[in-house]
């Protein structure tokens, strides 16, 4: 297998999503099979995404083939350097930045939006710096895992009230004259 570049409008497809790279970053936006290109950003020795941002025309699209919600990734070297900072947009709303991981180092980083979404772009955060990266294991869903349990204001009521009884019945137990 060898390197596929996503660069510079070129459009990976994947399972069920693509990459899709705007700007010419040179010899990044591809993934990056062993031994790497930048082997740094090496996460578990697979095939990486080596992902590059940088000013306000260089990053990559991710176009996912149904509606999503939810978006996590394993990072390598990314954000570390100060001003370096890579965002991520989903359907067009600002998410967040992406949280410092050191070069040779692991993190994932993840999120859950409001809305569905099919697209998320990864671009700097600021006009003047770039950032090069690994990223792998990306995770996505197209529904939120729900809560295993909901308040219900009658069952707190009842454990309330539960409390009170057992500490009166503990006042009246010390009470009470012993034999």
């Amino acid at each position: 297998m060898t390197d596929t570049s996503f660069d510079n409008g070129a459009t990976v497809g994947l399972t069920d999503f693509s990459l899709t790279g705007f700007g010419d970053t040179g010899t990044r936006n591809i993934i990056d099979v062993p031994d790497l290109v930048n082997s740094p950003f090496n996460i578990n020795g697979t095939n990486i995404v080596f992902g590059f941002t940088g000013g306000t025309d260089r990053g990559f699209t991710a176009t996912f083939s149904s509606p999503i919600n939810a978006f996590g990734a394993t990072f390598n070297g990314v954000s570390f350097v100060a001003g370096r900072i890579t965002r991520l947009v989903a359907g067009g709303n600002i998410v967040g930045n992406i949280p410092s991981v050191s070069d040779g180092s692991t993190g994932f980083y993840g999120f859950v939006a409001n809305t569905s979404f099919t697209t998320l772009t990864f671009e700097s955060a600021n006009a003047t710096t770039t950032d090069g990266f690994g990223a792998d294991n990306f995770l996505y869903s197209s529904a939120a895992t729900p809560v295993p349990f909901e308040f219900e204001p009658s069952a707190g009521l009842a454990v309330l009230g539960g409390m009170w009884l057992g500490q009166r019945w503990l006042k009246k137990v010390k009470s009470e004259p012993k034999i």
